[in-house]
Parts: structure tokens; sequence; C-alpha cells
């Protein structure tokens, strides 16, 4: 059977979480036939619960921020980094950024959350197979096919590679590369029983660093949290310790951890993710675009992951049916574009990420009274998802980075005790 027969969709998706269901349904709102190839059933457990506030103006493009706001899901106003000792705490309040439109986020039980995005995709006529595992593909000059596990074969217009971090056409391509200063373990699971924070604080993610390590604390609500550790590689080997018996032993040690998890108990067993931060040398090829952590993945630190995915599913509708309106290239300057977008994004985040390992960055991030110029609001806006590189914003984070530099040599604040690398 040709190419030509078999020419059923418009585009194919690879996987069904935020990056892949925001792609298919601004496709599908734009009349487009869109199948979804998931390997999971949903609804099923991912990490990655908080959300950033200027996720919501994607919720109501979508036609999905009433769903997502009656859904029950944890309002997050802020964000609070501190010492784990419990000695000095920060904290980010997206209302008072004075460059942040949007004010709050939400702090989702990502089985809910990303059935509700997928099942969006339904209601508008997007095919959608759960269960259904991809296995190889093959692009053709006029089309790309997709095999699956069961031995079906799909054929379509374009392909959508939104797998995560199965990276499926990435390792195919071995477009994969780790991010040297980022090598990274992190381990992770839900407790139940966790005391809350009250009053203006409740829904607030909690992010303490240690020494050896930086650890999470996500409220999902009804006393279940996320929390998660995250430390170098290396620290298994030096300190003779499994990556789980690490998690527990820095946990133990940490009273700001203690106090909150006092009387909670593990709701599943411990998860371990290794080497988690990359990003694929490409993101566009002939009939091929890459979204969410397919494109690549940072660090969980400033929880841009789910954003960042959504942000690049929006995105890369409107290269294709750009491309589509041009009658179809294999690659168009709007997939360039995209593609370019994309890195450009990523990067903002990565420079922050690789600040916040450095004890001077961290030490300044948690003084923002120490700070001029309106430098805290500048962070504020790229913390909530302000992604539009303004002169306002760009000046003031390139700011906040000499400033840190300065820390390093002289202490504008107080130091923290944490060796810098």
């Amino acid at each position: 059977m040709s190419a030509a027969d078999t020419l059923v969709y418009d585009v194919m998706v690879i996987g069904g979480g935020p990056g892949g269901s925001t792609v298919a349904n601004y496709l599908v709102r734009a009349g487009k036939k869109v199948l979804i190839l998931e390997r999971d059933t949903f609804p099923r457990f991912h990490i990655g619960e908080s959300l950033l506030p200027y996720n919501r103006q994607i919720f109501e493009e979508l036609g999905l921020l009433e769903r997502i706001e009656q859904g029950g899901f944890m309002v997050k106003k802020g964000a609070q980094i501190g010492l784990w000792n419990g000695k000095k705490r920060g904290r980010i309040i997206f209302e008072e950024g004075c460059f942040t439109k949007e004010k709050s986020a939400f702090q989702v039980e990502r089985s809910r959350f990303d059935k509700i995005l997928l099942d969006r995709v339904k209601e508008l006529g997007g095919e959608v197979r759960e269960g259904t595992e991809v296995t190889g593909c093959e692009t053709r000059r006029d089309s790309v096919s997709v095999s699956v596990k069961s031995g079906e074969e799909f054929c379509g217009r374009y392909l959508v590679d939104a797998s995560g971090m199965v990276n499926f056409t990435g390792n195919r391509e071995r477009m994969k590369k780790n991010y040297p200063g980022l090598r990274k373990i992190a381990v992770f699971t839900h407790y139940e029983g966790v005391e809350e924070l009250q009053g203006h604080e409740a829904g607030d993610i909690q992010i303490f660093r240690h020494p050896k390590a930086w650890f999470w604390v996500i409220p999902l609500g009804e006393g279940r949290s996320s929390v998660g550790i995250v430390f170098d590689r290396e620290l298994p080997k030096t300190s003779g310790l499994t990556p789980k018996e690490i998690f527990h032993d820095i946990l133990n040690r940490s009273p700001a951890l203690v106090s909150r998890l006092k009387g909670a108990s593990e709701a599943m067993p411990l998860q371990t993710m290794v080497d988690f931060s990359y990003a694929n040398k490409r993101l566009v090829s002939e009939r091929l675009i890459r979204v969410g952590d397919s494109a690549g993945f940072l660090d969980p630190i400033f929880s841009s992951g789910v954003y960042l995915a959504m942000v690049m599913g929006k995105d890369a509708a409107g290269a294709l049916l750009d491309a589509m309106k041009r009658g179809g290239p294999a690659l168009s300057s709007g997939m360039r574009s995209y593609e370019k977008r994309t890195l450009r994004n990523m990067k903002i985040y990565r420079e922050l990420i690789v600040g916040f390992y450095r004890p001077s960055f961290f030490e300044l991030l948690i003084h923002p009274e120490a700070q001029f110029f309106r430098l805290p609001c500048a962070l504020n806006a790229i913390f909530a998802g302000r992604l539009d590189r303004a002169w306002a914003l760009r000046w003031r984070v390139k700011a906040f980075q000499i400033l840190s530099r300065i820390q390093r040599i002289f202490p504008i604040v107080p130091r923290t005790g944490l060796r810098e690398n």
C-alpha cells in the first residue's frame, strides 16, 4: 500500500502528556485531523506537580481554565526558598511582582491534571489511542509513518514527538546531550499526613537547600504532598549510601523538613531518576517537531517543566499550521523558528538553574531585601513564566547575576555556609 493510500492524519503525536495534549488541542481546534499515540493508560502517576502562573493563559485559550479552577487543585500563590536548618527563608509572592501579569498558579496531581488535558483532545474530536507503544517511524518525501507494538502502522503529514524522557526520536537519531554541570540524581515520592501551611502561604511550594542537595515539598491537598530531593550524581559513590538511603538520611537531618513530615508516611515507593538534565541537538527535522521533555529537560528546581512543555506545544502547533497552509513542506521556516524560540526559552531557565547551584546566587535569592532597582521583580516574572525577554527584565536578571559574582568575593548579604563549587 502506498503512502498516498494510507495518508490519514494531518499530524500524529507520540505521547499524551502536557506537551502532546497541548499541541493536539490547538491543531484539532484549527480543524486538523490528529492522532495521539500514548504508551500508558490514563490516569497514571507522573512527577512534576507544580505549575507556573503563566500556564493560566494557555488554559484559557484551550477552554480549560474554569475546569482547572474547579478541579480541586491547590492554588499556588508563591514559592518559599530557604536553608535546610530553617535559619533563613525567602518567599517569592507572585502578586507582588511588578512585571508579573499572572498572580497565581496551581499545584496539581498529575494523574488527574494530565487526564483533563488529554480528555479535552477527545472532546474536540481528536483521536487518542492509549496503551499504544510506538516502536518505529519512517520519514518519506511527502509523509511520515509510525508503527506500534501491536503491528499497526499509521501515516500522516507530520509527526510530533512528545514522548517525554523516553525521547523516542532523539535517542534514535542520537541527538541527546547531557548538561555537564547538571549531572544529578532525583529521588521522590508522595507523603500522606503532611502538616499543611496556613493562610496566604497555603499552597506554596517549599524549596530547601542543603550543603549536599536541595529538596522540595509540594502540597497537593488533604495532607498529601510531593517530596523529592536532588543531589550530585557522584554523592552515592563518595558517601557509600544508595540514592534512597541518601534521601532518608538528609531528610532526617533537616529540621525544616522533620517538622513538616512529623507523623507523615510515604504513600508510594520511592522513585529515582538519574542524569535527567539534557537537551536534543536539534528540535526539528523533516516532518518532525519535538516538544516537552522530548526537546529537553532542565531541572525541577523552578517548576518550569510542564509550563515549557505547554508553551512548546502551542508554538509547535502554530508552526505546523503555518507549514500546512504553505503547502506542507517537509521542513518550513516556521519550524526552524520554533526551534530557535524554544532553545532561547530553555536557556533563560538554564542560566537561572545553574545560578541556583552557586551558593552566592542562592544567598542573594533568599535575601530579596538586599537587592535594588526592582531586581526581585524581574526574577519573580521569570519564575512566574514570563518569557518575552523585555529589556526591563533582561538587564535586571543580568544585574542580579553580576551581584551574585560580587557576593562570591565580597559578601553583600550574610553567608549561608554552603560550599562554593
